[in-house]
């Protein structure tokens, strides 16, 4: 975890250098624009303030999370990943939560913004909840359940 942390301080410094303005006026920036979706605030950032790519992906990512206090325990986080017009979803999440339990006891169920990572050594699978189905339509909510591979790893 370290090493992941390192490499985002890093990023950071980058963008303050490279950009000229510390993270929290790129965050204050980004909010008072009022776009909320991560693709359209790194558009913004690449074509008024001259970002390349990887640093408006950094900085989009910082001022989301600035406006979404990360959760206090794993109930809080899964209690925010089905808010809003998810929560509808939350039924089905837990009844894949308890297969994923019958799995074993070596099962680990880590919740991630936007997403539950299950693993056991590392990660093999990922519960995403999404109010549009796998074709794009949101006629139909689902659940993404990505990567479920043999355990044999």
């Amino acid at each position: 975890m370290a090493d992941a942390d390192a490499g985002i301080a890093t990023q950071i410094r980058n963008v303050e250098r490279d950009y000229g303005k510390p993270m929290s006026d790129w965050v204050e920036i980004v909010n008072s624009n009022g776009l909320t979706k991560h693709t359209e605030i790194v558009s913004m950032l690449k074509s008024e303030h001259g970002m390349r790519h990887g640093a408006a992906h950094r900085t989009a990512l910082v001022a989301r999370n600035a406006l979404q206090p990360p959760a206090t325990n794993a109930t809080e986080a899964v209690d925010l990943l089905y808010s809003g017009k998810r929560s509808a979803l939350r039924p089905l999440h837990d009844r894949l939560v308890d297969e994923v339990n019958r799995l074993g006891d070596d099962i680990e169920l880590a919740p991630r913004k936007g997403y539950i990572s299950i693993r056991s050594r590392k990660q093999f699978a990922m519960i995403q909840p999404s109010t549009t189905n796998l074709s794009g339509s949101s006629a139909n909510s689902a659940i993404t359940a990505a990567c479920i591979t043999s355990r044999s790893y």
